[in-house]
């Protein structure tokens, strides 16, 4: 992908509005002295074919790349996924509100990180 920094912030956010999510998760370990749950953002990119999604991960630099094989009705093989979570998160979607262009993808990034906002606490941040 040969683009600028613009372009490619523009082609990530189109691709995040056909195949990526974001949600809120409550997470917890029970380790003693952590919460035993805490809020989480979580972000994700889904896609059968692993090649751009691992260069849109090498051109951020973050993001855990996996692959899950899936059997379904609509979906058999191997899915391919690249995550952020918390921090890496807030910064994927914060880049994403200056290039994003569908309405509805706008509205629920925003939902999530206002919601995120309210209840991740120094105590319970990652």
């Amino acid at each position: 992908l040969e683009m600028s920094s613009s372009e490619m912030w523009y082609y990530i956010a189109g691709f995040f509005d056909g195949e990526g999510s974001c949600h809120i998760t409550y997470c917890g370990n029970g380790r003693k002295g952590s919460p035993k749950i805490y809020p989480a953002l979580r972000v994700s990119l889904d896609q059968k074919d692993p090649r751009i999604l691992r260069k849109i991960r090498k051109w951020l630099g973050y993001g855990k790349f996996t692959g899950t094989l899936r059997k379904s009705k609509t979906h058999n093989g191997v899915y391919y996924k690249l995550r952020f979570a918390c921090a890496q998160a807030r910064r994927f979607l914060n880049k994403l509100l200056n290039y994003s262009q569908c309405p509805r993808r706008l509205k629920q990034i925003k939902k999530v990180l206002t919601i995120d906002k309210r209840k991740v606490t120094p105590k319970n941040a990652i």
